[in-house]
């Protein structure tokens, strides 16, 4: 059932005039440096273009960098950051006042071009400008974290050069945990992006559509409005919403199908907007097992996000979680809660039956922004439901930064 038309998703309404960016970035880099102090590590070094961004605002070719080994950010415990840069762009980072300084980067690819002698010089020459910025930034402390893209080559030049050295996920995933009122506008600003682009995508739901062209319309809105890039495609359609995690295809829409979508839309600024809806294309009007799965969704997301509160721990959050009737818990999905940033991250929080000896543990504090998700599908069932909301956590509770309504008719 299509929605009639929301004239408040018709334009966009938060004042960016409100976000700071050079605030933003120096409390991001000060969140990580003082992770890195509390581990006693004199500093850390990321090759994932996402951690670089977020200790320093850069932005350089992002999506290109996830399967490239050249841009580098070495990030000390104390004072501003060395960037390593794509040859001919160090100016890219002009203005930003969590840079010291910028160097221009050493690839740590090693192809079938080169020979063992030639792979070791290049290895040697990244290792010596290393040890060079760690005497400048930090002395003789020599303990230091790498980032999950720092190549096993680079660790093991390190430690032969006789650093200690710590995995650096921990780091960036607490530091990234709490967000100030900066990135909480700039978070809202990729929501209200999303939202728009869910908006006409919801309007375009048309038999004879495909899930690409539909899916074609949230990419185009968010880059219209200086977004970014999608993390996944998970919109699907009828059959293919169940089970859950089917990729857009080029699937013809029918009257009467299921449309489920996760947009895991990266937005303005490089925030994540991760929100989730679910659609019954007409003109036929929602079945009565339709109506059923998306109200268990609703509730399943409604009852978690009811139980967020500051210092409660994960094992609790999952002992309390709602449960679904056994006939949907085999497809049910084990991730009912989950941290977001700059991306979907940390912390993963289980959902009921879910947590066991190997689960992480943790707990709930004021400024965590969380995704609250359900997929409800039987295993054989002709479809399934998708919902899911952002929220931040305050000191009495939740609010919300999603808003997208839900479907009336699927409630009823």
């Amino acid at each position: 059932m299509v929605s009639p038309p929301d004239n408040s998703l018709s334009t966009l309404n938060l004042d960016e005039s409100l976000i700071d960016e050079s605030r933003m970035h120096r409390y991001r880099l000060t969140r990580i440096q003082a992770e890195l102090a509390k581990r006693d590590l004199a500093a850390l070094i990321t090759y994932d273009p996402v951690n670089t961004r977020y200790a320093t605002g850069m932005r350089n070719m992002q999506v290109w960098a996830f399967h490239s080994v050249i841009r580098m950010a070495f990030i000390p415990a104390e004072g501003d950051v060395v960037l390593f840069e794509y040859a001919g762009s160090e100016h890219l980072s002009d203005g930003l006042d969590t840079v010291r300084e910028v160097r221009a980067s050493i690839p740590l690819h090693f192809g079938p071009g080169l020979s063992h002698t030639q792979s070791e010089t290049r290895l040697n020459r990244w290792r010596a400008e290393v040890e060079d910025v760690a005497r400048e930034t930090c002395g003789n402390h020599k303990r230091i974290a790498l980032d999950n893209q720092v190549p096993y080559i680079a660790g093991q030049a390190l430690n032969a050069a006789g650093f200690e050295i710590a995995q650096g996920y921990d780091v960036l995933a607490s530091a990234q945990a709490v967000k100030n009122e900066d990135e909480l506008r700039a978070m809202r600003r990729s929501l209200e992006v999303a939202e728009l682009g869910i908006n006409k995508l919801e309007q375009n739901i048309t038999p004879q559509s495909t899930e690409n062209k539909l899916w074609s319309l949230l990419n185009q809105v968010n880059v219209e409005h200086g977004g970014e890039y999608m993390d996944t495609r998970l919109l699907s359609s009828g059959p293919r919403t169940n089970p859950w995690y089917q990729e857009c295809s080029s699937r013809v829409i029918q009257s009467g199908d299921m449309i489920a979508l996760d947009t895991d839309m990266i937005g303005p600024y490089g925030y994540d907007a991760d929100i989730s809806r679910s659609f019954v294309c007409g003109p036929d009007a929602p079945t009565a097992r339709q109506r059923e799965i998306y109200r268990l969704a609703y509730e399943h997301i409604q009852h978690n996000m009811a139980l967020l509160e500051p210092g409660k721990s994960f094992r609790q959050l999952s002992e309390q979680a709602f449960r679904l009737p056994e006939r949907y818990q085999a497809q049910a999905i084990s991730m009912n809660w989950h941290g977001v940033s700059l991306y979907g991250g940390w912390p993963t929080i289980l959902g009921y039956g879910f947590f066991d000896e190997t689960s992480e543990d943790g707990e709930v504090v004021p400024g965590m922004t969380l995704c609250v998700e359900s997929y409800v599908g039987e295993v054989g069932g002709p479809d399934g439901v998708k919902l899911e909301e952002q929220v931040l956590v305050t000191e009495s509770g939740v609010r919300l930064l999603s808003h997208y309504a839900f479907d009336e008719a699927l409630l009823r």
